[in-house]
């Protein structure tokens, strides 16, 4: 199974999680049934065992002193920098601490689909901004779990992010 999704950022999106989970409440598979009974009944004998990878950061200073960073790394640069720095008046050292709730948010996304009619149409009820991505990514891999390519109905979005990136 093809199980990658392009967020639009040259950041791919795993659609489920195979060889590691980085974040709690990252998918790592789909259960389709025809009652909700029957769903939970299949949830029910799920069995997943997590390990802990090691060691574990929870403030920037320890990702960095063990250099633990996502990929890509980005580089942000204009111009020489060593020049510019070499004909600054004054350079300010130090550090910068800030709310990362202001700046790097990730908001809750959710979905609820909810199958229509004979057609394979799905009703879907989206929180994200980008709700003609989700559109995409429920095309393919509705069309990897079940071999069908569904007509959705989008009805609402919103939110600030439509990737983890």
């Amino acid at each position: 199974m093809h199980r990658w999704l392009s967020s639009g950022f040259n950041n791919p999106e795993e659609l489920f999680a195979e060889e590691e989970v980085i974040c709690v409440g990252q998918i790592i598979g789909a259960i389709v049934a025809e009652t909700r009974e029957q769903a939970k009944r299949a949830a029910e004998q799920v069995d997943i065992t997590y390990e802990d990878i090691q060691p574990v950061f929870f403030i920037i200073e320890e990702a960095i002193e063990h250099q633990s960073y996502f990929d890509p790394k980005r580089k942000l640069e204009r111009g020489n920098v060593e020049e510019g720095f070499e004909k600054a008046d004054h350079i300010l050292e130090g550090e910068l601490y800030m709310g990362g709730q202001e700046h790097f948010y990730m908001e809750t996304q959710g979905l609820i689909a909810i199958p229509k009619g004979e057609a394979g149409e799905l009703e879907l009820y989206v929180a994200s901004q980008h709700a003609a991505y989700t559109q995409v990514c429920g095309h393919k891999l509705m069309s990897l779990l079940l071999n069908c390519w569904p007509n959705f109905l989008l009805l609402t979005g919103s939110g600030g992010h439509h990737s983890r990136h």
